[in-house]
């Protein structure tokens, strides 16, 4: 009875799984579903193989700190920045994919030298302006995607750097606050329109809701970027979407919404 008894016992010994002698981007792989913030808290002190793994660079190429902008009890785009920048640095600037609110200066900086690794930017509410884009971007030639909605200091300048820079991008975000129509005052600006028309002509997928752009801009996207298959231009009032010439256009679009 007693040899049945260790017999067992050394066989469950060996079913054990030894999770602290798995291969750390395995490891990684289980900790990037949790939440950051949460992953930080509590997974570093379960030993010493998980708190090395998310202290190195496998659990940070993938960054979203989204949800945790959005819960954090005060304002401070500082505190965003450090964040990003410690996030980054452990990554040695190989990030893939970063997801945040109210990116600064030292945020953005520190995401522009992450290079051909960088794939997606998602950055909406962003406190850069063109001078800081034009200062700190860098070329970041595998950039596929980027959202630069609420960015209210971004311009035409900033737009055009950002296609400059990112050759292969062909899906922009590029929304701003909606207003009624009836509260509509603002002249046409093709400003934006003709800086993404002549810097991004690869695009695939535009979002560009409550611009303030009208028909030649529109047009002149529509013109240049002749892979777009995708395009919103929701509340984007100063378009006049009964103009047969217009209506021509779009429907070679495989979807179109406004």
């Amino acid at each position: 009875m007693r040899k049945k008894r260790h017999q067992r016992a050394v066989v469950d010994k060996k079913k054990r799984r030894r999770w602290e002698t798995l291969h750390p981007e395995i490891l990684a792989s289980i900790f990037i579903r949790i939440a950051p913030h949460e992953m930080m808290k509590r997974v570093p002190f379960v030993c010493k193989s998980w708190n090395e793994v998310v202290l190195g660079p496998y659990c940070w190429q993938d960054i979203d700190v989204s949800v945790w902008c959005e819960i954090r009890s005060d304002n401070d785009p500082d505190k965003v920045d450090h964040v990003l920048e410690k996030l980054v640095q452990r990554t040695n600037h190989t990030a893939r994919q970063l997801c945040t609110f109210d990116m600064g200066v030292r945020g953005f900086s520190a995401i522009a030298n992450c290079g051909r690794c960088l794939i997606s930017l998602v950055m909406p509410v962003g406190n850069i302006n063109d001078e800081m884009v034009l200062k700190h971007i860098k070329p970041l030639p595998n950039l596929k995607y980027l959202d630069i909605s609420y960015c209210f200091h971004i311009t035409h300048k900033g737009i055009a750097a950002f296609g400059n820079n990112c050759k292969s991008l062909y899906d922009l975000k590029r929304c701003m606050p909606t207003v009624p129509f009836e509260e509509h005052s603002s002249p046409d600006d093709d400003s934006e329109a003709k800086a993404i028309a002549d810097t991004m002509p690869n695009l695939r997928w535009l979002q560009l809701c409550a611009g303030k752009f009208g028909k030649p801009g529109l047009f002149e996207i529509l013109a240049k970027c002749k892979l777009l298959t995708h395009l919103d231009i929701y509340e984007s009032w100063n378009v006049d979407l009964n103009d047969a010439e217009f209506k021509g256009i779009t429907e070679k679009l495989r979807m179109f919404l406004y």
